[in-house]
Parts: C-alpha cells; structure tokens; sequence
C-alpha cells in the first residue's frame, strides 16, 4: 500500500507540472515506454525500483522533499534562499527573480503553511500592517 501512495503523489505531481515521459526518460534510466505505460494507467504496479527511480527524479529536477513522498505531509517543494550577505551582491532583476520564486513556492506549498500557526500568524499580521498603511496613504491623499 505504501508504494501505491506513493505512485500517487507522484503521478498527481508529474500530472500537475505537466512533465513528459521524455523529459524523464531523458534524466533518468527508465524509458520513454515504460514511463509512458505508467502515466496512462496501462501499468498500475511497477517495481518499487521504478517508483523510487521517478521519486528520485522529482527530487532532484523540480525541487520535492523524498520524504514527502512517503508520508504525503509537510512541504513538497523546497527552495534554497540565498544569504543576506549573496543577496546584496544581487542586481535587482536578480532579487526580483527570487522574490517570484518564493512567492510561487509559497503559493505551491499554501496547505501547509497555513496549517503552521506561526507562518499564519505572520501573513496575518502583515496584512493587517499593509492594511492600515494602505488607509493612512488614502487619507493623506484626500
């Protein structure tokens, strides 16, 4: 049961950022076939081999936790961010660039940031902050 899990979550991610049988056949041992016969239901079991293969897959081009894998909880899609000190050597296109990517990998990963009481504790304090911000430039400007 544990591997069909995990085929799942696999499939729905292959699914969801709409990844070819070619694109992975192209980074990985499996083939074209193979993989293919996965993704149309044509083969429902493969070896655990297989679905540790495409795991590894996911992990390593498209930035998913393994361990997300197996137990279907906490953040599926990591981010490295740089540190202040590489941030200032940045141009601006550069930080504009990083701030997308966060703000898409918040988004991927909504669920379970706001599960986490602190992470939504602070999202709503800041658009209470931007809120009353948003009110004292309305007014100043009347």
């Amino acid at each position: 049961m544990v591997k069909q899990e995990k085929l799942k979550r696999i499939l729905m991610l292959i699914k969801e950022r709409r990844i070819t049988a070619y694109e992975i056949a192209a980074k990985t041992s499996l083939s074209e076939v193979g993989i293919n016969k996965i993704l149309n239901g044509n083969s429902t079991n493969p070896h655990q081999a297989t679905v540790d293969i495409l795991a590894q897959y996911l992990s390593e081009h498209h930035n998913i936790e393994e361990n997300w894998f197996d137990k279907g909880e906490g953040i599926k899609q990591s981010m490295n961010l740089p540190s202040r000190e590489e941030l200032e050597g940045l141009s601006s296109s550069e930080k504009h660039e990083i701030v997308s990517k966060l703000c898409a990998f918040i988004v991927y990963n909504e669920e379970e940031f706001l599960n986490d009481k602190i992470f939504y504790n602070l999202v709503e304090r800041k658009a209470y902050e931007l809120m009353i911000k948003m009110m004292q430039d309305n007014s100043i400007g009347e």
